[in-house]
């Protein structure tokens, strides 16, 4: 996808060759690889470019993002030993919160995503100073979307609550995989299929609690006659009968030691609910 940007009296010819996620220190790091095509005029000329992300919305314009910073050296025109002008690539990275990141994804709804990248800079050589300005578009298809996500760890960045043994075997790191599993399948829009990996890692994970805890087995009368808003109310009647022992103070909830993971837990079940109610 190119573009041409505008300068003073002439033009630039800018390319979006691709982009790439990588992830950093609590962000998620989107990178631009442009390529710009050369002109003889302009050998031995530096670029110094900027700009900004925005996210493209149908029902609402662009969103600003971020702004832009370079991630490699100023691309300068040149000529190869053969004589051939050299087209120079540069790259350029923004910068995403885990929070920003997530809202693209709610906006996206598993369909392909738009991005403009407005960008603006200067041609430096040693007898010019040509300022250029321009805008490109990328719409990035689901499949490579999904892509950048996984480079980005935004998968992984969701399950990091849940404590991995450093061998990186066992039921924790069973069910991060699983986990993992299940938001891809949401970042490519396999709802059914995220919600059937949850339902095997349940039943992976929980059978031996089913005997543990055989006397305290609920029954659901004509379960499989059940509709979807009938099964979302289990799971608040279930959460319930957990709470109810913070609110009491007979043996047995005295007995209970409440922790930090577990008021988490709790707020994030309740939060997930409502969300889905709204």
């Amino acid at each position: 996808m190119g573009a041409t940007f505008w300068m003073r009296g002439s033009q630039l010819l800018v390319e979006l060759d691709r982009i790439a996620g990588r992830q950093g220190p609590g962000v998620h790091i989107l990178t631009l690889h442009l390529k710009f095509q050369g002109r003889r005029d302009l050998v031995e000329c530096s670029l110094q470019v900027g700009g900004s992300l925005s996210l493209v919305l149908s029902n609402r314009g662009p969103v600003h993002l971020g702004p832009l910073y370079a991630s490699s050296s100023p691309p300068t025109f040149s000529v190869d030993p053969t004589g051939e002008l050299y087209d120079p690539q540069a790259q350029f990275s923004v910068d995403l919160s885990p929070i920003q990141l997530e809202a693209i994804e709610e906006a996206r709804t598993a369909q392909d995503v738009e991005f403009q990248f407005d960008i603006n800079g200067l041609i430096v050589g040693s007898n010019l100073v040509e300022p250029f300005f321009g805008q490109l578009r990328l719409r990035s298809d689901t499949g490579a979307w999904t892509r950048v996500l996984g480079e980005m760890g935004f998968a992984k960045s969701v399950v990091l609550t849940i404590p991995v043994s450093p061998g990186g075997g066992g039921r924790a790191a069973d069910a991060a995989g699983r986990l993992e599993r299940a938001l891809i399948d949401v970042s490519a829009g396999r709802y059914r299929e995220a919600v059937r990996e949850c339902r095997d890692l349940l039943e992976a994970l929980y059978l031996e609690d089913r005997e543990e805890f055989a006397e305290f087995k609920p029954t659901f009368p004509k379960s499989s006659q059940a509709g979807k808003g009938a099964r979302l109310h289990l799971i608040r009647e279930a959460i319930l009968v957990l709470t109810h022992a913070a609110a009491h103070d007979d043996p047995v909830a005295r007995s209970f030691q409440w922790e930090r993971k577990d008021a988490q837990m709790v707020i994030g079940l309740l939060a997930a609910l409502i969300h889905n109610e709204t």
